[in-house]
């Protein structure tokens, strides 16, 4: 996927790791309604502050390379 994202589900912090030698990449938090939630840069290793987020499902979306991957996280607090 170009990325690693723990842990899952998340309560107040969310570790993203680059994978297959990225150094840069940028990334999106989607909520289910399709608003984005969070934006930012990504570097290889990476802690995002969730705490403010409402309990649901959100889509991690990080674009490495012109390529993007996605992948659903929960946040439970």
């Amino acid at each position: 996927t170009g990325f690693s994202c723990y842990p899952n589900p998340a309560n107040g912090q969310l570790n993203l790791k680059l994978t297959d030698g990225a150094s840069s990449a940028s990334y999106k938090l989607v909520d289910m309604l399709g608003k984005i939630v969070m934006t930012g840069e990504l570097t290889a290793v990476n802690e995002l502050n969730v705490s403010q987020l409402c309990t649901g499902i959100y889509m991690v979306q990080v674009e490495v390379k012109g390529e993007v991957s996605s992948v659903k996280l929960v946040v439970n607090h």
